[in-house]
Order: C-alpha cells, then structure tokens, then sequence
C-alpha cells in the first residue's frame, strides 16, 4: 500500500477513535472535577488510544521521580517510556485550571534531567506540547502543539498522530516542532490583528497609502478603515473558495444559497452536536462521512455532505426551548433537548436513520 494512502487511513481512523473519545469525555465532563478523575477518565485512556498501555508500569510510570540538585523527592504525574527510554513527561492539573507556562514548572525542572525531549501539560480537556527547539535541554515557553479535546481539527489529528506508539518517530516530530511553534504564534497574532489592529499595523499599511505624518488623528482616522479593509479582503476570499468549491462539485447536490456564510455562526454547542453524532456513527461509517452544514435558523448534521441524507437537526439558535430534527420516520420529528448531550438519548434512531441511508446505497450498488 502507498504510504502516503497508509497514513491517510491511519489518520481517519484516528481521526474516527479521538471523535468517539471527545464525546464520551465531554458527556462526562461535569462529573470530572478533581486532577485524579481527569488522569482515570481522560488522560490515561487518552494515551491508551494511541497505543500505550496504562497497566504496564514501565512503559507509562506514575509518579515519576527525578532528584533534581537540592530537590528531592518531587514528582512529575506521569513519564512514558519506550525502548527503556524516557520519551514524555506528563503533568495533569484539574479541569476547572486554566494551562498557562507557570503550571508547568515541574515539567521544566524535570526536562533538564530526564534527557526527555517532549513535555506535556494537560487538564485532560486543554493539552500543550513542548519541546527544546530554542536550547537544547531547556524547555521552550511556547508549546509547539495544542489543541482542545472537543474542538480538534484535522491537522491536530494529524499531529496527535505522530504520538501513537507504533508510529512514535521522535526525529520526525522534532523536525516539525519549531514549525508548527511559530506558525501557532504567527497564526494568533494576524488573528489579534484582524479582530482589533494594533497602532503598528494601522501605521505600517496607513504609510503605504498616504503621505505625511502618523499623527493621532490620523490613527484614529484610519484605524476603522483598515479594519474594514481586512474584513472585506477576507469575506471577498472566503466567497470565492466558496465558489470555485461550488464550480468544481457542479451536478452535486450541494446549492449555492446554502453555502453563504454571511450572518452564520457556527456555535461550541453545534460543533459539540455533530462530534456526538459522529461518535454514534462510529460503528458503521467513518467520522468523515458525517459532515455539517450551518444555517441560520438550523444546524443539519448530514452524510456524505448531501443535504438529501439528514441524520440529525439541531434548532438550538431560537430563544428559549432547543430541539434537535429526527429523520427515521417519514418527516423531520423535532424532539426536546436541554444540550447538545442529550443527542445521546437519541442513539438507536440516528444509528437508525443511517442505516437506512447505508440500505439504500448498498442496493443502488446491487443494481448497478
């Protein structure tokens, strides 16, 4: 098999296992209060997916000790060892802790003796990725990788999966790591700068297009502007992706009028609904084939990305009682529902409804 195609798969199926993963622990999440919960009910069984095994004390070490000069007897929570060798250093603190570099201190200490080149800083939900690309044996202030357990990507999932144990290539994830550090801070950075300009920004691009003296009335004057300016260049770009996508699937059932994004924002709760339902899906298609299409009244959760396969509806935009659209009877059944949670409640008749969609795909192929 072509290698490239081999970790294609290998990425859709972990894309597929972290989706499942996601929902369990954000259904649990209100029950998950204490560092200890979290490093039972996430952490451990986190790693355990990407191939590691939790009972093997010498392949994941609790408690790990390393006596640092005067300091003795400290611990960092968790050290994973592969080939007899230090490789992670793990330090977990409870859901409700914001990650921030000072929580790290442990890791950074330990770093220094443990000849482990990756660190991490989890509160089971928030994880942050370090590593020494600036000196070696120290540990970088920025992490080179992070990522929220319920809003992943497929370029997270592409990461994340440089850490499975069958495929743990320390070399192959250092190499990206300073990459992936800068283009995280660039990245933050020109989002800071399109939400609110700074003063240098506003002077650099306002020098370009006018002579004369970076006053402050000029500042002011050009502050809006600029900002304005950005956010058209960036409605302009999206419109046309948005078109070209629109030219390329032509004879798709995909409508032009839906894609508009204007006045659409896709909320946490709609994203945590299509992670649930692509968690329900898991035993019978990949989480790629369920996809989302926001509106502005609704939120349809569907397969194939085909407006015409509806597995799930959320109307969690109006005021007051939400409700999610169920399709395994002859119309749309719109159900009660406090949160995106209580999609769970709902599993036979989503898992129902795809089902139906896979019976008629398998006998439009028969007939063919």
């Amino acid at each position: 098999m072509d290698v490239v195609l081999e970790d294609k798969m290998d990425i859709d199926q972990l894309g597929s296992e972290l989706s499942s993963f996601s929902a369990r622990a954000c259904a649990m999440r209100e029950k998950i209060m204490t560092e200890e919960a979290v490093k039972m009910a996430v952490i451990l069984p986190f790693f355990k997916m990407l191939g590691f095994d939790p009972y093997n004390p010498e392949e994941i070490i609790p408690e790990y000790t390393a006596d640092i000069g005067i300091k003795r007897g400290e611990k960092v929570d968790y050290a994973i060892s592969l080939n007899q060798q230090i490789e992670i250093l793990v330090e977990c603190k409870s859901p409700q802790t914001p990650l921030r570099f000072e929580h790290a201190s442990q890791l950074c200490r330990y770093f220094n003796v443990a000849n482990a080149r990756i660190a991490v800083l989890t509160n089971g939900f928030d994880w942050h990725f370090y590593t020494d690309s600036e000196k070696r044996n120290v540990m970088d202030q920025k992490p080179f990788l992070e990522f929220n357990l319920s809003k992943l990507d497929r370029r997270e999932v592409k990461q994340i999966a440089k850490f499975r144990k069958d495929k743990f290539c320390l070399d192959r994830i250092l190499e990206t790591a300073s990459e992936l550090k800068y283009r995280a801070a660039l990245e933050s950075e020109f989002r800071s700068e399109i939400l609110e300009p700074s003063d240098e920004f506003v002077e650099l691009l306002t020098r370009r297009v006018c002579d004369g003296r970076f006053t402050q009335s000029r500042k002011d004057q050009f502050r809006p502007l600029v900002k304005n300016s950005i956010n058209e260049v960036l409605r302009e770009s999206v419109s046309a992706l948005l078109a070209n996508a629109l030219e390329r699937s032509s004879g798709s059932e995909i409508e032009h009028e839906e894609l508009q994004p204007s006045g659409i924002v896709t909320t946490e709760e709609e994203e945590q609904g299509l992670r649930i339902v692509q968690a329900i899906c898991a035993e019978l298609v990949p989480s790629s084939r369920i996809a989302m299409r926001d509106q502005k009244a609704s939120c349809a959760i569907i397969m194939d990305d085909n407006r015409r396969k509806p597995l799930v509806r959320l109307w969690f935009n109006a005021p007051g009682k939400k409700f999610v659209g169920l399709f395994d009877g002859e119309s749309e059944e719109k159900m009660p529902v406090d949160t995106a949670e209580d999609l769970f409640q709902f599993t036979h008749r989503i898992k129902q409804t795809l089902k139906n969609y896979l019976s008629a795909e398998a006998a439009k192929q028969r007939a063919g």
